[in-house]
């Protein structure tokens, strides 16, 4: 087994990104490195990607950004259209 050199960024899917963006502003001082996806952009979707992460028919990303904190790794966030989570996170 190799070592542990690093990590890059963690990912998370949020049910929306503006508010997760100021929760974690807030609370750990995170910057927005950039907007990867916005509502502009057409919604990332189809078969290979729900089958590539789980998610029901009809689903799709509408937005994503990635968030720098410290020197620490990144998150990148997540905003679906048609995902539920079992219980809604409260930012």
């Amino acid at each position: 087994m190799g070592v542990i050199r690093g990590m890059n960024h963690i990912g998370m899917t949020v049910p929306d990104i503006e508010s997760a963006t100021d929760f974690l502003k807030k609370g750990l001082d995170a910057k927005i490195s950039y907007d990867s996806q916005t509502l502009e952009d057409r919604p990332r979707g189809g078969p290979l990607v729900e089958k590539l992460l789980g998610i029901p028919e009809d689903s799709y990303i509408v937005k994503k950004r990635m968030l720098t904190i410290g020197n620490g790794p990144n998150i990148e966030l997540f905003q679906f259209y048609n995902v539920h989570s079992r219980e809604k996170a409260v930012f």
